[in-house]
Protein backbone atom coordinates (compact mmCIF):
# COMPACT_ATOMS: atom_id res chain seq x y z
CA UNK A 1 0.00 0.00 0.00
CA UNK A 2 3.25 2.39 0.89
CA UNK A 3 4.43 1.62 -2.76
CA UNK A 4 0.93 2.57 -4.32
CA UNK A 5 0.36 5.74 -2.13
CA UNK A 6 4.43 6.60 -3.22
CA UNK A 7 3.91 5.95 -6.88
CA UNK A 8 0.37 8.17 -6.88
CA UNK A 9 2.14 10.78 -5.14
CA UNK A 10 4.78 10.73 -7.88
CA UNK A 11 2.76 10.62 -10.93
CA UNK A 12 0.28 13.72 -9.30
CA UNK A 13 3.83 15.52 -8.82
CA UNK A 14 4.20 15.08 -12.42
CA UNK A 15 1.01 16.09 -13.69
CA UNK A 16 0.96 19.72 -11.42
CA UNK A 17 4.54 20.11 -12.96
CA UNK A 18 3.55 19.79 -16.35
CA UNK A 19 0.67 22.10 -15.98
CA UNK A 20 2.67 25.08 -14.78
CA UNK A 21 2.98 27.76 -17.27
CA UNK A 22 6.33 28.49 -18.96
CA UNK A 23 8.15 31.73 -18.14
CA UNK A 24 7.27 34.67 -20.03
CA UNK A 25 9.39 34.95 -23.17
CA UNK A 26 11.89 38.39 -23.80
CA UNK A 27 8.99 41.17 -25.71
CA UNK A 28 10.90 41.35 -29.37
CA UNK A 29 12.65 44.65 -29.82
CA UNK A 30 10.67 47.27 -32.21
CA UNK A 31 12.08 46.13 -35.29
CA UNK A 32 11.27 49.48 -37.82
CA UNK A 33 12.74 50.66 -41.02
CA UNK A 34 11.93 54.29 -40.21
CA UNK A 35 14.87 57.12 -39.89
CA UNK A 36 17.23 58.38 -42.24
CA UNK A 37 18.98 56.64 -44.71
CA UNK A 38 21.29 56.57 -47.02
CA UNK A 39 22.20 54.11 -49.94
CA UNK A 40 25.16 53.69 -52.45
CA UNK A 41 24.54 52.80 -55.61
CA UNK A 42 26.63 51.12 -58.02
CA UNK A 43 25.36 50.50 -61.65
CA UNK A 44 26.21 47.59 -62.92
CA UNK A 45 23.58 47.31 -65.97
CA UNK A 46 22.29 49.66 -68.40
CA UNK A 47 20.38 49.54 -71.39
CA UNK A 48 22.07 52.23 -73.45
CA UNK A 49 25.30 53.47 -72.33
CA UNK A 50 24.48 56.89 -73.56
CA UNK A 51 21.86 57.20 -71.16
CA UNK A 52 23.65 55.10 -68.19
CA UNK A 53 27.58 54.09 -67.36
CA UNK A 54 28.03 50.88 -65.94
CA UNK A 55 30.14 51.31 -63.49
CA UNK A 56 29.08 55.07 -61.83
CA UNK A 57 28.30 55.20 -58.52
CA UNK A 58 25.64 57.18 -56.63
CA UNK A 59 24.28 58.39 -53.54
CA UNK A 60 20.39 58.74 -52.40
CA UNK A 61 19.28 59.94 -49.39
CA UNK A 62 15.41 59.48 -48.07
CA UNK A 63 13.66 59.28 -45.40
CA UNK A 64 11.61 55.96 -44.39
CA UNK A 65 8.44 55.55 -42.40
CA UNK A 66 7.99 52.49 -40.92
CA UNK A 67 4.19 51.97 -40.21
CA UNK A 68 3.62 47.91 -39.11
CA UNK A 69 5.65 47.32 -42.32
CA UNK A 70 3.97 49.39 -44.44
CA UNK A 71 6.36 51.99 -45.72
CA UNK A 72 6.06 55.38 -46.75
CA UNK A 73 9.78 57.40 -48.36
CA UNK A 74 9.87 61.13 -48.20
CA UNK A 75 12.22 63.83 -48.58
CA UNK A 76 14.14 61.33 -51.48
CA UNK A 77 16.97 63.24 -53.14
CA UNK A 78 19.58 61.41 -55.73
CA UNK A 79 22.55 63.71 -55.13
CA UNK A 80 24.15 65.25 -58.23
CA UNK A 81 20.31 64.84 -59.60
CA UNK A 82 18.22 67.82 -57.41
CA UNK A 83 16.15 68.95 -60.36
CA UNK A 84 14.21 65.67 -60.16
CA UNK A 85 10.77 66.06 -58.29
CA UNK A 86 10.10 63.19 -56.58
CA UNK A 87 6.90 61.62 -55.48
CA UNK A 88 6.22 60.26 -52.16
CA UNK A 89 7.71 56.84 -52.18
CA UNK A 90 5.96 53.31 -50.89
CA UNK A 91 7.18 49.84 -50.22
CA UNK A 92 6.89 47.13 -47.27
CA UNK A 93 9.39 45.96 -44.98
CA UNK A 94 8.67 42.46 -43.34
CA UNK A 95 10.32 42.42 -39.42
CA UNK A 96 10.39 38.74 -39.61
CA UNK A 97 13.17 38.52 -42.35
CA UNK A 98 14.35 41.93 -42.59
CA UNK A 99 13.70 42.26 -46.59
CA UNK A 100 12.46 45.42 -47.93
CA UNK A 101 11.01 46.80 -51.70
CA UNK A 102 10.82 50.79 -52.18
CA UNK A 103 8.80 51.96 -55.33
CA UNK A 104 9.41 55.93 -56.20
CA UNK A 105 8.56 58.10 -59.29
CA UNK A 106 9.46 61.08 -60.34
CA UNK A 107 9.67 63.71 -63.18
CA UNK A 108 11.59 66.47 -64.88
CA UNK A 109 12.05 68.57 -67.62
CA UNK A 110 14.62 68.71 -70.57
CA UNK A 111 16.51 71.68 -71.75
CA UNK A 112 13.73 71.60 -74.21
CA UNK A 113 10.98 71.39 -71.90
CA UNK A 114 10.26 67.54 -72.69
CA UNK A 115 8.97 65.58 -69.48
CA UNK A 116 10.98 63.03 -68.37
CA UNK A 117 9.40 60.13 -66.08
CA UNK A 118 11.84 58.23 -63.89
CA UNK A 119 11.01 55.14 -61.37
CA UNK A 120 13.17 53.58 -58.92
CA UNK A 121 13.12 50.48 -57.26
CA UNK A 122 14.93 49.29 -54.22
CA UNK A 123 14.85 45.43 -52.90
CA UNK A 124 16.98 44.47 -50.23
CA UNK A 125 17.78 43.58 -46.57
CA UNK A 126 18.40 45.27 -43.83
CA UNK A 127 21.04 43.54 -41.67
CA UNK A 128 19.88 42.77 -38.27
CA UNK A 129 21.02 45.93 -36.64
CA UNK A 130 18.99 48.02 -38.10
CA UNK A 131 21.30 50.59 -39.24
CA UNK A 132 22.85 48.81 -42.37
CA UNK A 133 22.01 46.69 -45.06
CA UNK A 134 22.27 46.35 -48.90
CA UNK A 135 20.08 45.01 -51.95
CA UNK A 136 19.47 45.88 -55.43
CA UNK A 137 18.18 48.49 -57.20
CA UNK A 138 16.11 49.41 -60.77
CA UNK A 139 16.00 52.57 -62.38
CA UNK A 140 13.97 53.59 -65.80
CA UNK A 141 13.90 56.86 -67.84
CA UNK A 142 11.02 57.06 -70.22
CA UNK A 143 11.21 59.83 -72.50
CA UNK A 144 9.42 60.34 -75.92
CA UNK A 145 7.81 57.01 -75.78
CA UNK A 146 11.50 55.62 -75.45
CA UNK A 147 12.63 53.46 -72.39
CA UNK A 148 15.60 53.23 -70.72
CA UNK A 149 16.78 51.08 -67.55
CA UNK A 150 19.98 50.43 -65.39
CA UNK A 151 20.52 48.22 -62.22
CA UNK A 152 23.06 47.80 -59.79
CA UNK A 153 23.88 46.84 -56.33
CA UNK A 154 23.20 49.16 -53.30
CA UNK A 155 24.20 49.91 -49.80
CA UNK A 156 22.35 51.32 -46.97
CA UNK A 157 23.26 53.16 -43.90
CA UNK A 158 20.70 55.00 -41.27
CA UNK A 159 21.88 57.88 -40.35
Amino acid sequence: MKKVFFLLLIVISIFFVSCTTEPEQPVSPNISMSGRWTSTNITTYTSDIYVFEIGVTTTAKFTAIDNSGSLTITDFILIGANYIRWNKGSGSFNSKTYNFSVYLSGSYLTTYGDIVSVTVNFNGKVNTDQISGSGTFIEVLNVYGDQFSCSGTSTFFKG
